[in-house]
């Protein structure tokens, strides 16, 4: 069963506020989801019509975000997420709005895919 590894609330710049869920596929439910901060204005839904009827019902969508690594455990996941045993879909993400400062309406759910871009060899904390 599915538990959820990390989570994120922020605010936009905009005011609006947001939660930020990463589930893990393998992940024991009842494990405490860990904190962790998204960079900014980093994170950004889009929706790909192709040039194709904008009011179709089903729109491909994704979502992109940067992740503030500052913790043994931040780098731990991201290197899990680079390795061989993880499989395309153990990870994926839910993006909350929150509605009338009480209640999370979902936006957005998708599988996590990382940017196998080049490992850079930083100090923490440093954006994936």
């Amino acid at each position: 069963m599915a538990g959820i590894r990390y989570r994120s609330d922020f605010t936009s710049l905009q005011g609006n506020e947001y939660r930020l869920e990463i589930y893990d596929k393998n992940l024991t439910a009842g494990t405490t989801a860990l904190d962790f901060d998204v960079v900014q204005g980093s994170l950004e839904v889009s929706y790909d019509t192709a040039g194709e009827n904008k009011l179709t019902e089903i729109l491909a969508s994704n979502i992109s975000f940067e992740f503030l690594v500052q913790t043994d455990d931040d780098e731990t996941f991201i290197n899990e997420l680079r390795g061989l045993q993880t499989q395309e879909k153990d990870f994926y993400v839910f993006l909350h709005n929150r509605y009338n400062g009480v209640t999370y309406v979902p936006q957005f759910t998708g599988f996590l895919l990382l940017d196998l871009g080049d490992e850079e060899d930083v100090s923490k904390p440093y954006v994936i």
